[in-house]
């Protein structure tokens, strides 16, 4: 992967964001926990082209945010926990690993309890529209649990070593509002950061959830190196393309909107209701009258640094451009 050095960009900036991807190891596996929670095709398509990928520096801000958090609390670690721990598996022939951000040991009586850590940058927006927590993340520590609950303990440390009992997201709000805070603190997080308890799924359910992953992405492995002419007939087939949900999909819209301004006066999502309504509310003084507003596959288009290898990618240019 080429990162690009943006020319507004000071070069200290830019090695510290080029020495926190080097700092990057997955070890010897496979596949990581990350690649597995992705959308498999996206991964496939950037395992096959991670050397042709280039990515913008600037893209990589947060993320470097992300890892100097990592780095504090990794050096803040005493004997009441480990940071930093990636643990290995086999399943279906393959290496699976991944990385423990941070495991807290706590004495509850004559017992040793864990509790498992992971650190977020994100934004309060997805505190409100996730308050339990992204999918993503119940997907990650889950599979994390497994990963530790798996590793060859010592006969003497098996019983206390094993037990897990809590999986907590550590989320950094990293566009946090005290006012945003006072005009909704019914639902906007009180603090910058928020403690997101993720509950845990039974052996059984991660260990099916963890097979269906492997295979999801064995699958696109395969796919991806089909010949051109192949992947354009699974492409139009709809064999060849992430969920509406992986890829962050936004229905076509009707705005109803007073004429002359900007904002809607209400969004609506089929053009006979909006009509209906833009026809009802110019009976008054005003004239309204109907936007369409199309959606958009956002992750796609803005978020997937593959995705000018991917053939839904290519078609939704191709479409822009006729709009155009």
């Amino acid at each position: 992967m080429d990162i690009v050095q943006p020319p507004w960009m000071p070069d200290i900036l830019y090695k510290a964001i080029l020495k926190q991807h080097e700092t990057y190891d997955k070890g010897n596996s496979d596949l990581t926990v990350t690649e597995l929670i992705k959308p498999p095709w996206q991964a496939a398509l950037q395992r096959k082209h991670h050397d042709e990928v280039t990515e913008d520096a600037d893209s990589r801000i947060w993320s470097l945010f992300g890892s100097a958090i990592h780095s504090f609390i990794e050096n803040s670690s005493d004997d009441q926990g480990t940071a930093e721990t990636r643990y290995f598996i086999k399943r279906m022939g393959k290496t699976i690993s991944g990385q423990i951000d941070y495991k807290e040991y706590r004495n509850i009586g004559d017992d040793l309890w864990h509790t498992i850590y992971d650190w977020k940058v994100t934004s309060a927006w997805s505190a409100l529209n996730n308050p339990k927590g992204k999918q993503e993340w119940h997907d990650q520590l889950n599979l994390l649990k497994l990963l530790h609950d798996n590793q060859q303990y010592p006969m003497k440390m098996l019983t206390v070593a094993r037990r897990i009992t809590d999986l907590v997201v550590i989320a950094f709000y990293r566009d946090w509002s005290l006012n945003s805070y006072r005009n909704d603190p019914a639902k906007y997080p009180q603090q910058p950061y928020q403690l997101i308890g993720i509950p845990i799924w039974s052996s059984l359910e991660a260990e099916k959830f963890l097979l269906k992953r492997i295979e999801l992405n064995m699958e696109a492995d395969f796919n991806v190196n089909a010949k051109s002419s192949q992947l354009e007939r699974m492409y139009l087939k709809g064999d060849l393309i992430c969920s509406e949900e992986e890829r962050w999909h936004k229905p076509d819209t009707w705005a109803v909107k007073k004429v002359g301004n900007k904002k809607a006066t209400k969004v609506l999502d089929n053009y006979d209701d909006a009509f209906a309504k833009a026809h009802d509310l110019s009976t008054g003084p005003s004239s309204y009258e109907v936007e369409f507003r199309p959606g958009e596959d956002t992750r796609c288009m803005s978020y997937c640094n593959v995705n000018t290898f991917c053939p839904h990618f290519k078609q939704l240019t191709k479409e822009t451009e006729k709009a155009a």
